[in-house]
């Protein structure tokens, strides 16, 4: 990989994590019932939402149940809302679809089923519509003022699905059928979240023996409300490795030649990744895979040159031939997505780096690697 191209990610990775999270830093916020608007940087940990986070700076972390709050947004708008679910029911978080004389919420179970909820102009809780039996639901909240719409048929269910598409028409189409105005609320993605953190670990070169490696750097994870993110880590590894003695032609001479090869150098690695995270719980396993950029330096790896007729080797520097190179990088990993502050996790990972002519081969990474990490 060029120099010129390595340098130029690295400014962008050093820099634009630091100006995005300057620029979105404290411009989410929570509206509680107490009427108040308070503005920092909003942390969820699970779906559904239970709790939500907000920091501020120079001050504790403040935690919000839905009882506490009216909604929670960023700077492109309104989140979440709460709503009570049945006449007894407790508060919970849900997204408007459609707002008007009926209103359609969406929520989520731990699992990712959408849940969804009508709210007639006139009431002061939701209703769950049932995923079994929808009509039912449609009934207790429209009943039959609309002639046109005719829930004790069963097409209905096939004409207006379980979807969010489904029931945002289902509820247009019902309004305007009572001439009752409605307004399709805009999907809010929630924006780009950057978790910044750092990560530690071993690595094992997939060929030779002894020498276990190390690596120390830093992250950034950027993510919306999607499953998938992104992660780019600008990392140090140490690499260490020995390889056996390998036999080397030398013609008809009347001794034997052969080669040991030690591997000790120091690389700074620039992995960008995909991730797919499963579940929303406290504790989410996750896929992963990309692309590994590589600048080497620091090497003092060396190959031993030994003739059976001399009595010591001659030790000369293995140097590479280019001091960059690119590769692709994948694994699998546990994150732990506890309440307050941090986000440890852990990764198992192999990176692949394509050789170089022999003996350079050696000096190219195909290493497993194990990370500890914190995302703040």
């Amino acid at each position: 990989m060029n120099k010129e191209i390595f340098s130029w990610i690295l400014f962008l990775f050093l820099t634009l994590p630091a100006a995005l999270h300057a620029q979105s830093s404290g411009q989410d916020y929570v509206l509680t019932t107490a009427g108040d608007t308070l503005r920092g940087r909003i942390k969820i940990t699970q779906k559904p939402v239970k709790t939500v986070w907000l920091y501020r700076t120079g001050q504790p972390a403040d935690s919000f149940t839905a009882n506490q709050l009216r909604g929670y947004g960023d700077p492109k708008g309104l989140l979440e809302t709460t709503r009570q679910v049945g006449p007894h029911g407790k508060k919970e978080f849900v997204s408007a679809l459609v707002t008007g004389y009926v209103s359609l919420f969406i929520g989520v179970t731990s699992d990712g089923t959408n849940r969804f909820f009508l709210q007639p102009a006139d009431s002061a809780y939701v209703v769950e519509v049932s995923a079994e039996v929808p009509r039912l639901s449609y009934l207790r909240v429209m009943g039959n003022r609309c002639a046109k719409i005719d829930f004790s048929d069963a097409r209905l269910e096939s004409k207006y699905r379980y979807s969010p598409r489904g029931l945002t028409q289902l509820v247009l189409d019902y309004n305007a059928c009572l001439q009752q105005p409605s307004q399709i609320i805009a999907n809010t993605s929630g924006g780009l979240r950057l978790l910044p953190g750092f990560q530690a670990g071993l690595n094992l070169v997939s060929t030779g023996r002894g020498g276990t490696g190390y690596q120390v750097g830093a992250l950034v994870q950027a993510t919306n409300k999607s499953a998938f993110s992104i992660r780019a880590e600008l990392i140090y590894s140490k690499i260490r490795r020995e390889y056996d003695p390998e036999d080397l032609f030398n013609g008809f001479a009347p001794y034997t030649t052969s080669r040991t090869i030690k591997l000790d150098y120091g690389q700074l690695q620039l992995p960008i990744t995909v991730r797919y995270t499963i579940g929303h719980g406290l504790l989410r396993p996750h896929v992963a895979a990309g692309l590994l950029g590589a600048l080497n330096f620091r090497n003092k790896s060396t190959a031993a040159i030994k003739k059976s007729s001399e009595p010591a080797p001659v030790v000369y520097p293995l140097d590479y031939p280019g001091s960059s190179s690119i590769g692709a990088t994948g694994g699998v990993g546990l994150s732990f997505y506890q309440p307050k502050g941090f986000v440890p996790g852990l990764e198992l990972r192999y990176d692949y780096i394509p050789a170089d002519p022999e003996p350079y081969d050696k000096l190219q990474l195909n290493a497993i690697r194990f990370n500890f990490s914190v995302m703040f």
